[in-house]
């Protein structure tokens, strides 16, 4: 299993290693090779290239299956140099693309290498339906639906909906919506509030989160703290326009701790938040905010129909449902060996076993 490294926490680290310690429970035995982390200098992706082939040569003969886990820009560096590897030693490869990103948005040379990992991997899984479209009607091969997916809490927590306790969870950068928060804040009305967390970018400021007393700054939280802090608000905000959206693990993380979520109508949210579980605005549009936000402030039929909605919609995204989808594709993938389409239709078998899960294109 080739992914991200598991410290410092970050979206994709959290989703790999609920992924691996699935795997591990349900009697997997899996050996894990971290991307190396690195700057952007000419040298980072053929350093990477190498250091991933070589860890995994050192293990190919050891496994079954060989799997990467990677945004779209290590398709043509870090997957790449796994497919290699697995094309050898004549393992399945398993690879799983993080994030909205397309490969056609990489330069030619990254995205004919990333078009080619995606076709010749044993099993392809992409985080949003219309990328598995999208991406097979680019490349001409079966590509299917993983989406991103969070543990679901034990216990929830009973609290009385008040309307008015928002909260922004990510990295607070002005592709994320913040701006628009913070334009929307200064009309709230009295007891209405704004909470924000996350790592700040260069291009926001404390002095500029301060700019509405309904605003504060509260800092980082750890993944391990997410669920019992989600659990004192009323609606996640994430009005975003940022061009890497995919499924927003912090989206999930709202539906199961019962939040509504007013997100922005971009990339493929669309796709998990609709009007059962949330309210869409346009991107960049701080008065649209500011009336989804009303609505919920004001209409608490409307805010209970919503958190009923998203507590719903969160078990779907639920670790044990993807994470036993994932490990039988792998089985299938090792015993299916050079016979792609008994392979592939035996997979689109674990998704018709799902009634709530739309079978793969």
């Amino acid at each position: 299993m080739i992914g991200p490294a598991l410290h410092p926490e970050s979206g994709t680290s959290i989703l790999f290693k609920s992924l691996l310690d699935h795997m591990r429970a349900c009697g997997v035995t899996v050996h894990t090779i971290p991307i190396p982390r690195g700057g952007r200098n000419i040298l980072t992706k053929p350093l990477k290239f190498l250091a991933v082939l070589a860890k995994t040569i050192q293990l190919a003969w050891r496994v079954d299956v060989i799997s990467a886990h990677v945004p779209t820009p290590q398709l043509s560096n870090v997957a790449l140099a796994a497919l290699i590897v697995a094309k050898m030693y004549r393992r399945p490869f398993v690879l799983r693309k993080f994030g909205g990103m397309d490969p056609s948005a990489l330069r030619p040379h990254a995205r004919f290498f990333a078009e080619q990992v995606l076709k010749r991997s044993s099993v392809s899984f992409v985080e949003a339906r219309k990328q598995c479209d999208d991406i097979s009607k680019q490349i001409s091969t079966m590509i299917f639906w993983y989406p991103n997916y969070r543990c679901k809490p034990e216990h929830q927590p009973e609290r009385c909906w008040r309307g008015g306790r928002f909260v922004y969870v990510g990295r607070v950068r002005q592709e994320k919506g913040i701006g628009e928060i913070i334009e929307a804040a200064t009309h709230l009305s009295e007891g209405c509030s704004v909470d924000i967390y996350g790592p700040c970018e260069k291009e926001v400021t404390q002095e500029l989160l301060g700019k509405s007393t309904s605003i504060r700054y509260r800092g980082i939280i750890k993944n391990r703290d997410m669920q019992s802090v989600l659990s004192e608000y009323d609606a996640l905000l994430l009005p975003t326009y940022w061009e890497g959206e995919g499924y927003p693990g912090v989206v999930i993380e709202a539906f199961q701790a019962g939040l509504p979520v007013i997100a922005t109508q971009w990339k493929f949210i669309p796709e998990i938040v609709d009007e059962t579980c949330g309210i869409l605005v346009q991107p960049r549009d701080a008065e649209g905010l500011v009336s989804a936000m009303r609505r919920l402030v004001n209409d608490r039929e409307l805010g209970q129909h919503l958190r009923t909605g998203a507590l719903s919609r969160g078990d779907e995204f639920s670790s044990d449902r993807w994470g036993d989808l994932f490990v039988h594709a792998c089985r299938i993938a090792g015993e299916s060996l050079g016979n792609t389409t008994e392979m592939h239709r035996r997979i689109k078998g674990l998704y018709a076993d799902h009634r709530s899960l739309l079978a793969p294109v």
